[in-house]
């Protein structure tokens, strides 16, 4: 787990939109997307929910975010 995972994270869910944190982030939105799902993949679960409405964090997700946002 890297800091900027964790801030891509925060970013992704208080935006509620992958293309909207991308360009906040000044980087592409595959980054943002591969770097989400290596990290889903390196603690085992599922951080965030994708819809065609939006972008938000399960409950272990925003369990996380909030774990992230602490430190």
């Amino acid at each position: 787990m890297r800091i900027e995972q964790l801030r891509y994270l925060c970013e992704i869910a208080h935006r509620r939109s992958m293309n909207i944190a991308s360009e906040k982030l000044h980087v592409a939105q595959q980054t943002l997307s591969t770097s989400i799902k290596s990290l889903e993949s390196e603690l085992g679960i599922k951080l965030l929910e994708r819809t065609y409405q939006g972008v938000y964090p399960t409950k272990m997700g925003q369990e996380v975010i909030d774990w992230a946002e602490e430190t």
